[in-house]
Formats: structure tokens, sequence, C-alpha cells
């Protein structure tokens, strides 16, 4: 998604501003005529003020999407997913158990690396997404768009997730939590047939629509 498609959804978020406005007016019309021109410059700034909160909050968004873009798109990170996938395809490494234990561990270093790398750049887009839901709003044709590298990258990464989660082993129960979020997002978007072009389990995407 380039930065030129967000820019009409941010008009979008001005017209309620607007809306709300005018009907302040239309209400407030009988006290203005009693109060007189004090009363009515007073809601004109209201008015003026709500406006103008909503359009800084639409460019605070719109640098947010910026920063997902750019973070989502950096060589590194690219890198890290293609080599993900590419362990998929010649081993299925979705299927293997990830351990930090050599008896029961059939990830190599590269692909648990990969896999760190890669969880950790979607969690960090789904947070700034999370915590801010007019940039949610802004890039919802990003995420409907990116749907195959989101729900790829979740699916491949399955055992080590629950790897980082085992707190018995120093993990975290709630490590990329947001990444799961995202997938979940990204679940939403998919249509009729392409989970079995992108070799993703029915089981695991209608797990992600249930949650």
């Amino acid at each position: 998604m380039k930065i030129k498609n967000a820019v009409p959804r941010v008009v979008y978020l001005l017209l309620p501003a607007l809306a709300i406005g005018m009907f302040s007016l239309v209400v407030l019309a009988p006290h203005i005529k009693w109060s007189g021109w004090a009363s009515a410059a007073q809601i004109i700034a209201m008015i003026a003020t709500l406006v103008t909160l909503v359009g800084v909050w639409s460019q605070l968004a719109v640098q947010t999407v910026v920063a997902i873009l750019s973070t989502a798109q950096q060589t590194q990170i690219r890198d890290a997913r293609g080599r993900l996938f590419v362990a998929e395809d010649a081993s299925g490494i979705s299927s293997l158990p990830c351990s930090s234990e050599a008896r029961t561990n059939q990830w190599t270093p590269e692909w648990k690396a990969a896999a760190d790398e890669v969880c950790q750049n979607w969690s960090s887009v789904a947070y700034m997404l999370r915590i801010d839901p007019v940039a949610r709003f802004l890039i919802r044709p990003y995420i409907a768009k990116s749907r195959r590298a989101i729900l790829k990258s979740h699916f491949i990464a399955q055992p080590r997730i629950a790897d980082r989660r085992i707190t018995s082993k120093g993990g975290q129960e709630d490590m990329w939590e947001d990444f799961d979020w995202l997938a979940e997002l990204a679940a939403k978007r998919v249509q009729p047939n392409e989970a079995d072009a992108w070799k993703i389990e029915s089981s695991y995407l209608l797990r992600l629509r249930q949650a």
C-alpha cells in the first residue's frame, strides 16, 4: 500500500468531525440567538478545535503507517522471510519440533534466527496497529494485500513460537502475541483455495478465524 492511497482515508476521518460540528450548530442555534455572538464564537472555536484534533491524530496515524511500511520492507526482513519460506519448501519445518534441547530439536540455528527476526518484525508492526485505531483503519488494504506473507510467516514459525513461550525454559507466555493478532486479521482476508495454494493447513486457518 502506498502512502498516497492512505490520504483519501484520512479525509474520511475528517468528515465525521465536520458532521458533528454542523449538527452542534443546528442543535445549539436557539441558544445562539439568545446568548449573542460570544456564544457563537465559542461554538465555532470548539468545532475548529475538534477538527484540528482529528487532523493531528490523522497525521500521526499516517506517520505510523509510514513507519510500518518502512519496517516491513527492509531488505534484512525480506531476506529473513525468504529464508523461512525456502526452509519450509525444502524441509517442511512447520511440522518439525523446535526446542532448546538437542535431543528433541530439529530446527537449525539459521531457521531459528530467521523465525525470530520475522516474528519480532510482524509483532512490532501489529503492536503499532493495536495501539493506534486510526492507523489500523488506514492500513487495512495493506493487511489484505500482505495476507500471504503474514500467514505463511506465522504458520511456518509455529514451532519456534511455541518453544519461545515455554516459561519453564526461560520463555514468555505472551511472546509475539501481537503477531497472533495480526495473523487473525489476515486470516479473515483469505480467499477460497488460497490456503491450499500457499500450503497452509486448513485447521490452522480455522483456528485463527475462530480466535
